[in-house]
């Protein structure tokens, strides 16, 4: 896999890599900045160690296509996919704020339930 602090500070295709946002089971995701537009994105990253599997590759790609053609107010856009030197990537939208996992994470560490009206408003979200 690539180690955590690889990919900071250089530069992918038109983007540069600022900062880890978090990891999956087959990926890192990145801050980036793409200085023509003046815009910051997040860069999701396939682990190197996935590269050469067919099967994980093929799935990467496939999200990349899928996520790209759904056009929906809540669901993170992608707006590209490319390789550079063995690295393969896709670069979405950045959202800032907190994530649910987090939100849900907070309310438990508190010992609360999360309030009724902000749950209907997320569930809302997803329709």
């Amino acid at each position: 896999e690539v180690p955590a602090g690889y990919l900071e500070g250089q530069n992918l295709g038109k983007y540069r890599v600022l900062e880890p946002l978090g990891r999956g089971g087959m990926a890192r995701v990145y801050r980036a900045y793409h200085p023509q537009l003046d815009r910051y994105v997040a860069i999701k990253v396939l682990r190197s160690d996935l590269v050469e599997e067919e099967d994980f590759l093929a799935r990467f790609k496939r999200e990349a296509r899928a996520v790209a053609a759904l056009r929906h107010p809540n669901i993170v856009r992608v707006f590209d996919f490319d390789v550079q030197q063995g690295v393969y990537y896709m670069v979405m939208e950045l959202l800032e704020g907190d994530s649910l996992r987090t939100r849900l994470n907070d309310h438990r560490a508190r010992e609360e339930q999360m309030p009724l009206g902000e749950v209907a408003r997320i569930l809302l979200d997803v329709l």
